[in-house]
């Protein structure tokens, strides 16, 4: 390489540095010992774009001058200069010996796993050039239920309360970053809450995830307050959803948060907010003494008492009021009131189906869940909660568990017929084909496809046209009016006081004519009646379940007709 400026050879070792290192640089970058790769419109001042083509050796590659006078001329040479080192890529150095090369991979500190408090195992993070890396804990933080949540660095707890809650915050602002929870009533006999909605803080967004039931359970997502329809996507964050379940990921700071209504998980990179994180999800330093941060930064001894004092201000539920005030002195723990405690030891909770996960993850918190659910909820479906959310920590290691079937339907779905029914079952249900969704875990039931009815005329003294069901679908026919009553069935979505049916429910009627005169009777010198009508004979009690907003849900009965029949009875007498 040749720079110089001319009439101007003795120049500041500063420029001559700056413009040698830069060729130097540049060269040895693509060196090759027959032929150079070299960029063959580039300046000294960098303002020209870059074309890469190959050079033999020997040859002249450029000779120009810049700007400021500056001359560049540059040759393809097969030597190198004794000792000078470069990076040629896939993580190898390659150093200059005599005018050879000799190639080593690039020297990385020796990588240790740390033993992680959260008993889950350590990840690799590798540093900006790809090829080193060090072992960190993850910060993975969960909650599911009424809710129950374990923190980042695995600590378990319950909390039954019905504000607005922070879940992460951090201690010394550095990304924007805040995560809160909508807690509700579950209407359970001990006030238990469960979530309704999870928000997430981030610069000037707003990102909401609500619970949504109607037909099915689903999440809806906001924006800054406008529904948005994943997958949404924008400069900051994106937005997935595979059924029910709501995934945000912010790639800026790799940060991800799932929501599925009764089930929340956020993870956070170890690097980037270790030691500066408090709330419910607790400090991610990997300690568990102190996860039961208070916001004064003190440490509570029980963080199922600590987490009242994270309540947010809401205007939803002005009932909350202020966060409470952290009374200072030494931090106690209420003892709980003495109650006779009736033995609970719910079968399903066992986790059995499980084996294969609890060498990797410890199943206990989920255990204590499941029982604490079952034996004080009226419900024993809300169990499927702890089964599930289990199933997403053991999924995230690998270990894909088909669990639904262990719960003997529990945790399935329940046709019309109160049957069980696995996700992605179907089956035909009183002329209705039924499936088990298996996204929703929801029953979809349609009808099936008829041809429509035939045009009858019925010319006979006596008859008329009535229709009845053969294979499902509607036929007319000719008949007497007093062999029309019948039971009529129909499924549908019944609602009460705001829960609805969780299922299509099949509710039937009685439908047809029966025999009435009226005639003239010359012994009696009157008019004589005969009336009859249509209406249930036998009827029967039948129970449906029903979810309803708070997310639980409830058993309702209602009455089937089994048959009917043309009741006789006395006629109004006109006269």
């Amino acid at each position: 390489f040749i720079t110089y400026k001319p009439n101007q050879r003795n120049t500041s070792s500063r420029d001559q540095n700056r413009n040698f290192h830069l060729v130097i640089n540049i060269f040895f970058s693509f060196y090759n010992p027959y032929f150079l790769k070299f960029p063959s419109n580039i300046s000294a001042n960098n303002s020209s774009s870059i074309h890469f083509q190959s050079y033999r050796n020997r040859s002249l590659i450029y000779n120009e001058t810049d700007g400021d006078g500056w001359c560049f001329m540059a040759y393809c040479s097969a030597e190198c200069e004794n000792g000078e080192t470069w990076n040629s890529g896939n993580c190898t150095i390659k150093t200059c010996v005599n005018g050879s090369t000799t190639s080593n991979p690039v020297p990385c500190a020796p990588a240790k796993p740390p033993v992680c408090e959260n008993g889950r195992p350590p990840v690799k993070v590798y540093d900006e050039s790809g090829c080193c890396f060090q072992y960190q804990c993850q910060c993975e933080c969960y909650g599911w239920g009424d809710p129950h949540i374990v923190t980042f660095d695995g600590t378990y707890y319950s909390f039954q309360e019905n504000c607005t809650y922070v879940l992460v915050k951090e201690i010394n602002p550095v990304y924007n970053f805040k995560v809160l929870i909508d807690n509700v009533y579950c209407g359970a006999q001990d006030g238990v809450s469960c979530p309704h909605s999870l928000i997430v803080q981030y610069n000037s967004y707003e990102v909401i995830f609500v619970q949504s039931i109607h037909d099915t359970t689903t999440v809806l997502a906001y924006v800054n307050k406008k529904q948005i329809f994943p997958a949404y996507s924008n400069a900051d964050f994106l937005i997935t959803n595979s059924g029910i379940q709501m995934t945000m990921v912010i790639p800026k700071i790799n940060a991800q948060v799932m929501f599925s209504g009764m089930l929340f998980k956020i993870n956070l990179p170890y690097s980037q907010f270790h030691g500066n994180t408090e709330g419910h999800c607790g400090t991610c330093d990997n300690t568990q003494k102190n996860d039961c941060r208070l916001p004064d930064g003190r440490i509570h001894p029980s963080c199922s008492e600590m987490a009242k004092y994270w309540s947010t201000p809401d205007k939803n539920k002005p009932y909350c009021g202020p966060s409470p005030t952290v009374k200072p002195g030494p931090l106690t723990t209420k003892s709980p009131a003495t109650t006779t405690t009736v033995m609970c030891k719910p079968k399903i909770c066992d986790f059995l189906v499980f084996e294969e996960c609890h060498k990797t993850f410890s199943a206990e918190a989920f255990h204590k869940a499941c029982k604490f659910d079952v034996c004080n909820m009226p419900n024993p479906d809300i169990a499927c909660h702890s089964f599930e959310m289990y199933a997403i920590v053991c999924a995230s290691s690998g270990m894909c568990i088909d669990w639904r079937k262990a719960t003997n339907g529990t945790c399935g779905c329940t046709g019309p017929d109160g049957m069980p029914r696995m996700p992605g079952e179907t089956w035909m249900s009183d002329c209705l084909k039924c499936e088990c969704e298996p996204d929703s875990m929801s029953v979809q039931c349609y009808s099936p496809e008829c041809p429509p009815p035939d045009n009858v005329t019925c010319a006979e003294e006596g008859q008329v046209m009535v229709t009845e069901t053969v294979n499902c679908c509607p036929q007319t026919k000719c008949g007497t009016p007093a062999q029309n009553c019948n039971v009529h069935k129909n499924s549908t979505y019944l609602s009460r006081d705001g829960c609805r049916s969780i299922s299509p429910v099949e509710i039937t009627s009685c439908e047809g004519s029966c025999v009435t005169s009226s005639m003239y009777s010359a012994k009696a010198s009157a008019m004589m009646h005969s009336c009859s009508c249509c209406q249930e004979m036998s009827t029967s009690m039948r129970e449906m379940k029903m979810k309803c907003p708070n997310g639980i849900t409830v058993t309702h009965s209602y009455v089937y007709i089994e048959t009917c029949g043309c009741y006789v009875k006395e006629c109004e007498n006109k006269n």
